[in-house]
C-alpha cells in the first residue's frame, strides 16, 4: 500500500463532483461516504459506504465525467488512488482483464444513466405528468 497516500475528510467534505473530470479514486479505510446524484434539481442519495469501499474508479477506467457525488458523512480516511498509479497497475495486467474491466464500467454507466431515466419516468407517472 506504499503506492496510496491517506488523506482524511470532515463531514461535508465533497470527494468526487457529480459531472467533473476525474484524476482519482479514493478507498475508505475508516468512516462513511454519501453517494448521490442531482435528479430534475434535486439530490437523490444513492447509497452509503463504509470501510473496504472504492469510490471513483469508473472515471480513472475510462476517462469519462464522474457520475455522481460522494461526500464525507464523518470524519473519515481514504487512501488515494490517482491516475498515474492506477494507469501503471492497469497497463500491467494482461489485455483481456483491462478490456473486462472497460467493458464492465460500460455496463455500470449505462445501467446509471438507464435507472436514472426510470426514476424520473416513474416520479412523472406519479405526478400525473406525461413521460417523453
Amino acid at each position: 500500500m506504499d503506492l496510496f497516500q491517506a488523506r482524511t475528510f470532515v463531514a461535508g467534505d465533497v470527494l468526487l463532483r457529480e459531472g467533473a473530470a476525474g484524476d482519482r479514486a479514493y478507498m475508505i479505510e475508516h468512516g462513511q461516504v454519501e453517494v448521490s446524484k442531482m435528479v430534475d434539481g434535486r439530490k437523490v442519495i444513492l447509497n452509503k459506504l463504509g470501510p473496504g469501499a472504492i469510490v471513483g474508479e469508473m472515471a480513472l477506467i475510462d476517462k469519462a465525467p464522474r457520475m455522481a457525488t460522494v461526500t464525507a458523512i464523518d470524519k473519515m480516511v481514504a487512501l488515494v488512488i490517482d491516475q498515474r498509479v492506477f494507469d501503471k497497475v492497469l497497463a500491467d495486467a494482461p489485455p483481456v482483464l483491462r478490456a473486462l474491466v472497460l467493458a464492465y464500467t460500460s455496463h455500470l454507466r449505462n445501467l446509471g444513466s438507464r435507472a436514472s431515466q426510470l426514476q424520473t419516468d416513474l416520479e412523472k407517472t406519479q405526478s400525473g405528468k406525461p413521460s417523453m
